[in-house]
C-alpha cells in the first residue's frame, strides 16, 4: 500500500515534469504554451519539491536501518531533498510567483486553467474545483491563499497530463489526490489491490537495452 501510493505520485510527477519540459520547448511559437509554463512552473515546482522530502522518508524507511546508514545512498538523498525547495526558490516565493503571473496575464492564466479542466473531463468534472481556484485568485486575500492555490493547479495540471495521455492512472490519481477524503502519510491512502499491482509492476518494470 505505501509503495503503491508512492508510485501513484512519481507517475504524475514524471508526467508533470515532462509536460512543462514539452511547454518550453514549443513556448517561443505557440502561445498557449508560453502561457502555461509562465502560469504552471511556479506551481509544479512548489507541490513536487514540497512532496520531496517525505516521499524521501518513506522510501528510507522502507529500507529499515540500512536506509538511515551513510554507505547507502537514502541518507545522502534524505539530507538533500530539502535543498529542491531553495533551489528552485522557497514555497511562499514559488506562490507568490504564481500570483504575479496570474495578475500580469489574467486572461492567459484562465485559458490555461479552462484548458487544463477539460483536459480532464474525462475522468473528472473539474467544475467545482475551477471556481474554488478562481474565488481564491480574486480574493481580496490571496497571499493567504497562494500555496492553496500552487497544490490545486499542480494537481488539476497532473491530473489532466495523465488523463490527456490516456494513462491507466488518472482516474485514481483523481479520487485519491482530488476528491474524497485526503491522507498525508503515504499507504493511508485507499488504493484498491488491483491498483497497487499494477502501479508496482509498472514501478518496477526495467526494459531491456
Amino acid at each position: 500500500a505505501v509503495l503503491a501510493d508512492m508510485a501513484l505520485d512519481v507517475e504524475a510527477f514524471t508526467a508533470l515534469a515532462f509536460r512543462l519540459a514539452r511547454a518550453f520547448d514549443a513556448s517561443a511559437t505557440d502561445p498557449a504554451e508560453a502561457a502555461f509554463a509562465r502560469v504552471m512552473t511556479p506551481a509544479i515546482k512548489y507541490l513536487v519539491c514540497k512532496r520531496t522530502p517525505a516521499f524521501i522518508y518513506e522510501a528510507m524507511e522502507c529500507h529499515g536501518g540500512n536506509g538511515y546508514v551513510e554507505e547507502l545512498p537514502m541518507a545522502r538523498l534524505y539530507r538533500e531533498a530539502p535543498l529542491n525547495a531553495i533551489w528552485e526558490g522557497s514555497g511562499n516565493v514559488m506562490a507568490l510567483d504564481l500570483l504575479r503571473a496570474a495578475a500580469r496575464q489574467p486572461d492567459a492564466t484562465a485559458t490555461t486553467i479552462a484548458a487544463l479542466a477539460k483536459a480532464a473531463a474525462p475522468v473528472w468534472d473539474a467544475t467545482a474545483h475551477v471556481a474554488e481556484i478562481d474565488r481564491l485568485f480574486r480574493s481580496g486575500d490571496n497571499e493567504r491563499h497562494a500555496r492553496r492555490l500552487c497544490e490545486m493547479l499542480a494537481k488539476l495540471a497532473a491530473l489532466a497530463v495523465l488523463a490527456d495521455t490516456g494513462s491507466a492512472f488518472a482516474r485514481l490519481y483523481a479520487s485519491t489526490r482530488l476528491q474524497g477524503p485526503h491522507h498525508d502519510q503515504y499507504g493511508a491512502t485507499d488504493i484498491p489491490f488491483r491498483h497497487q499491482s499494477s502501479l508496482l509492476a509498472r514501478a518496477y518494470t526495467v526494459e531491456d537495452d
